[in-house]
């Protein structure tokens, strides 16, 4: 099968949190690029079109757009967040 993707992702295996409208949801996310993300979590159902993602591990916030959706995982789009300043939301960047 052909990877189709822009940008190379990398694995993570990082606890994060969903959250939107006063709900959130504990999430773990699966790998990672420039562009978006894979994310796991128990009930992809329930989130909704565009959502905050936290990854724990560095507090990094991300404005996310959902892309897909198969079973217990999702796929997202980031979009910019006049909020958040970029060093806090760049997906590849740690402080670790």
């Amino acid at each position: 099968m052909e990877d189709r993707r822009k940008h190379q992702r990398t694995d993570r295996e990082e606890p994060g949190y969903i959250s939107s409208g006063g709900a959130c949801w504990s999430c773990t996310v699966i790998n990672i690029s420039a562009e978006g993300a894979a994310i796991a979590l128990a009930d992809p159902t329930l989130v909704p079109d565009r959502f905050l993602l936290m990854i724990l591990k560095d507090r990094r916030v991300f404005n996310c757009r959902l892309a897909w959706a198969q079973r217990h995982r999702i796929g997202v789009t980031f979009e910019p967040s006049p909020d958040v300043p970029a060093e806090k939301t760049h997906p590849l960047k740690t402080d670790a």
